[in-house]
């Protein structure tokens, strides 16, 4: 199982948590402007201590698509 994660990125300090989500669709539709993201956690599985890339992590908004 796993969970999407919703963010939103921010210039200055650390990015904000916008919302979980168990449904890919629901996540999308929950980004509403450019600086939301999303991306897949597995639940029950112990992440890495270190920064990493997150794989899958995307902004499913072209710039031009702001609807917020």
């Amino acid at each position: 199982k796993e969970v999407w994660v919703v963010g939103q990125w921010r210039d200055i300090g650390p990015w904000e948590v916008q919302g979980i989500y168990t449904d890919e669709a629901l996540a999308v539709a929950a980004c509403l402007t450019t600086d939301h993201f999303l991306g897949v956690v597995p639940l029950n599985t112990a992440l890495p201590d270190m920064t990493e890339e997150w794989p899958g992590c995307r902004y499913p908004l072209p710039e031009q698509e702001v609807t917020a």
